[in-house]
């Protein structure tokens, strides 16, 4: 290679715009007179100062480059740089001096800037960046490209990294694109994608199935995502849920769809709300297993349901099965065994402990109601922990809500069993970080705060719903006058529930034996079911 090079250099010495054809035996050799292209490609080698041997069109937009041997590594950004001077504009888009080859391609002025913002982003260089950029009349349509691993956040994967570099490096881009690795070839790809929006208002009806469907026990609607599709929580997978609202965010609309969601799918509801007595749920009252108004009623509602959950384990245990779902319809018919849901609203106002007046005596009015106050609101709060860990497994589901989720008042040990977490958003009223923080697992805290700050439009009823660290999802809360909802529950053939089957909350002050405090029938008082 290098004797034929030396002889066409001498060919060129004395023979200008005449090339080597073919060389004899090293003596002798024909000559031919250049091609106009062989002359330009000549050039543009001669031009490199010996990085660049030979130039050839391989006729698809690219040019393939044959180096100098021995050509060091990090000669990339010479050679990119004589390109671009020397070669009407070409950059490298492929480098390997290991086989003294490397391919240039036009890049518009565009594609270059974008290839340089990858490969900043990845902390690599340009040249090892491959990309492809189809654009239209709207402007980048998509982006293909092939890039070393370079820097990636700790923890993170492929796909994520190569979403976050993407995001950022392409103008226009927003979390709505579309970006895929393949998983063989390590290619991305990314796709532009219309922006999602919520529904500015969605009616409670639309995400209401038109009949009862108890079999669809586990898949509780409460609202619509952007895609237009009823979205709520999967009992199955999450089946303990917190609502995390401040004042105007919705809070009440959210428990009022979930709720009304829980009784078109068959399920027994059972609402405890002391610190408002109810009013917000008043019209589902005729509907529900019990109404605790009151904390001595809610003492007797929560004691009254877990020891519904333990009559169901025992059966459990005596048919010889792990869980509820196990049992035969006739034994869950046999038995009363059925979805309850049981609504707890403001639980912080509720478990917050009272501070007894000292000085007080024991027999002064003032102090016997703050002692007994204390005094149920640490049986709720012992009762809700037993519940959330322990009535899974029974059908038994909590759902819970409250404005702030304080780790003093719902500590990690509760906290950890409400899988299913709801955040709901003022309008214009951004959740601060440190409040998600609170709520939802750092993995996903991040995407929380992009969906929040995303959808919040303006408009009423934004939530984002999570499930442990699986995938963060903003939905629109179905909305009802409530007025409205006894109606919406007999077009789907619910009715107000036979008082026969209601639970009698009037339990024994709490100073009295524990033995007196259980949630009796109407019809009798012992304790063999509570909910038959």
């Amino acid at each position: 290679m290098a004797a034929a090079q030396r002889s066409l250099d001498r060919v060129q010495q004395v023979m200008p715009g005449w090339t080597v054809d073919r060389e004899r035996s090293g003596q002798t050799a024909v000559l031919r007179v250049e091609t106009p292209d062989e002359t330009r490609r000549r050039r543009i080698a001669v031009s490199s100062d010996g990085l660049v041997l030979n130039v050839s069109d391989r006729g698809d937009g690219y040019w393939n480059l044959e180096l100098a041997a021995g050509i060091s590594p990090t000669r990339a950004e010479t050679v990119e740089a004589w390109l671009q001077t020397a070669a009407n504009g070409l950059s490298l888009v492929s480098w390997q001096p290991l086989y003294r080859r490397a391919l240039a391609g036009y890049l518009t002025a565009a594609d270059r800037a974008l290839r340089g913002r990858v490969a900043s982003l990845l902390g690599s260089h340009p040249h090892e960046v491959s990309i492809m950029v189809t654009s239209d009349a709207e402007g980048i349509a998509q982006v293909i490209l092939k890039a070393p691993a370079g820097r990636a956040v700790e923890g993170e994967s492929r796909v994520v990294q190569m979403r976050r570099v993407m995001l950022q490096a392409v103008p226009g881009a927003h979390a709505d694109w579309a970006v895929t690795v393949d998983s063989v070839t390590d290619v991305t790809r990314m796709e532009r994608r219309p922006r999602l929006t919520l529904p500015k208002r969605v009616a409670l009806e639309q995400i209401l199935p038109a009949t009862l469907t108890s079999t669809d026990w586990a898949s509780i609607p409460v609202g619509m995502d952007p895609f237009g599709r009823p979205a709520g929580q999967l009992l199955t997978s999450a089946p303990m849920s917190m609502v995390v609202g401040p004042t105007g965010s919705g809070k009440t609309i959210m428990l009022l769809a979930d709720a009304v969601g829980r009784l078109t799918r068959g399920h027994d509801l059972l609402i405890i709300d002391p610190s408002k007595a109810g009013v917000d749920f008043a019209s589902l009252e005729p509907y529900t297993l019990g109404f605790a108004r009151t904390y001595a009623q809610s003492v007797a509602a929560l004691k009254g349901i877990y020891a519904e959950g333990q009559r169901r384990k025992a059966v459990v245990l005596r048919e010889g099965v792990v869980k509820w779902s196990e049992l035969s319809q006739a034994v869950r018919d046999a038995e009363n065994i059925r979805p309850v849901t049981v609504l707890i609203d403001e639980v912080s106002s509720m478990l917050i402990q009272v501070q007894v007046p000292k000085g007080l005596g024991k027999d002064d009015p003032d102090f016997i109601e703050a002692q007994e106050l204390a005094n149920q609101k640490a049986l709720l709060s012992m009762y809700l922990g037993k519940a959330a860990r322990e009535l899974r497994f029974a059908e038994i589901f909590l759902l819970i809500a409250l404005q702030r989720p304080d780790a003093n008042i719902i500590g990690g040990e509760i906290r950890s069993n409400f899988s299913h977490r709801v955040q709901l958003v003022p309008p214009r009223k951004p959740v601060g970080r440190t409040e998600l923080e609170m709520l939802f697992p750092a993995p996903i805290v991040g995407d929380v705060w992009d969906a929040v700050s995303r959808f919040d439009d303006g408009n009423h009823g934004l939530a984002v719903l999570a499930s442990d660290e699986s995938t963060v999802m903003p939905v629109r809360i179905g909305y009802a006058e409530m007025s409205r909802i006894p109606a919406l529950l007999a077009a789907r053939g619910i009715h107000p529930i036979d008082p026969h089957r209601r639970l009698h909350l009037a339990p024994a002050p709490i100073a009295a034996p524990a033995s007196t405090l259980n949630v009796a029938h109407a019809a009798n008082n012992d304790d063999r079911d509570l909910f038959a």
